[in-house]
């Protein structure tokens, strides 16, 4: 059985954090960075860039202007900003830039910087870049010559290596459609869902089971049906979410309805009740999380025994 997806960490350290702040400045408050943003930042933090790109742009329109950003947004703070700290996150794409500029900056023995990332973003191929490039009239070959002068690379060099994304319906990039899921292996998560043992829900820890034990029953169809990740992590989003959208019809008063828009596998169990706060406050809180996915894993083979000689 194919081993459960992880994100390989992205190594977004290595750029200064001047960079990424000024990428997460352009987004609204609690929104997330795209590429686009970091194409603007590394522009304008980069004085010969920006130079050249005001002299060759041939249509009088600013880098903002063709970017689609006018003035410079998100709330200030009480402390100095970084990039972790103004509420936004990263999305699949952006964080794919910045890991493969790093680790390409890296294997040249160098510190990875504006024109790495620019670079790297010219080679991604994104819309909204190619959308910006249009709009200002520059050329795209032009200005990663310009970005690989900087570096001292020559104009020739092939196309940076870029990481590979996750899967779909994970780390916020969108699932696939139903109607693209195979149709054996959504019928049989939909056969799942009709039997779900809604009867045992007293509980939150009692949903927290059942989810588990509908993770691992998907997961166990990649053989089967022959899945790829895609279609895997996918067909796992969708099926957690038609159980969650099923055990809070069932007890409403314990579950809330899952978020219509949600693109991402959440985790299956937390920490326990704050309201417990008094009894546990000598436990430290990672000790009191692993409790608690105990409880729920081992109440979920318990559940798994029980339904088979039920």
């Amino acid at each position: 059985m194919r081993r459960r997806y992880r994100c390989n960490p992205r190594a977004l350290a290595h750029f200064d954090d001047t960079l990424l702040t000024a990428a997460a400045s352009l987004a609204e408050d609690r929104a997330v960075v795209t590429t686009t943003h970091l194409f603007v930042a590394a522009i304008e933090r980069s004085e010969e860039l920006f130079t050249w790109w005001e002299s060759v742009s041939s249509r009088g329109m600013s880098l903002r202007e063709a970017a689609g950003f006018l003035t410079q947004t998100g709330k200030s703070n009480d402390s100095p900003p970084t990039a972790f700290n103004l509420g936004v996150s990263f999305d699949s794409s952006a964080s794919q830039a910045v890991g493969s500029a790093s680790k390409w900056a890296k294997e040249r023995a160098e510190q990875a910087g504006t024109a790495h990332l620019v670079v790297v973003l010219l080679d991604q191929g994104s819309a909204p870049i190619a959308d910006a490039l249009t709009a200002a009239g520059v050329e795209a070959a032009m200005l990663r010559t310009q970005a690989l002068a900087l570096i001292g690379v020559r104009s020739d060099h092939p196309p940076v290596v870029l990481d590979p994304l996750p899967p779909k319906g994970t780390s916020n990039r969108p699932a696939l459609a139903v109607s693209a899921l195979p149709e054996d292996a959504w019928a049989e998560c939909f056969h799942r869902q009709a039997v779900l043992p809604r009867e045992r829900l007293n509980r939150r820890s009692d949903g927290d089971a059942i989810i588990l034990n509908e993770q691992r029953a998907v997961l166990g169809l990649v053989d089967r049906f022959t899945l790829d990740d895609d279609q895997l992590y996918s067909l796992l989003h969708h099926h957690l979410d038609e159980v969650r959208r099923r055990e809070a019809a069932a007890m409403p008063s314990l579950f809330d309805q899952p978020h219509p828009s949600s693109a991402a596998i959440r985790p299956l169990a937390g920490v326990l009740p704050m309201a417990t706060r008094r009894r546990h406050h000598l436990v430290p809180s990672g000790w009191r999380c692993w409790f608690a996915n105990r409880h729920v894993s081992l109440q979920a083979r318990w559940l798994h025994l029980a339904e088979r000689h039920g």
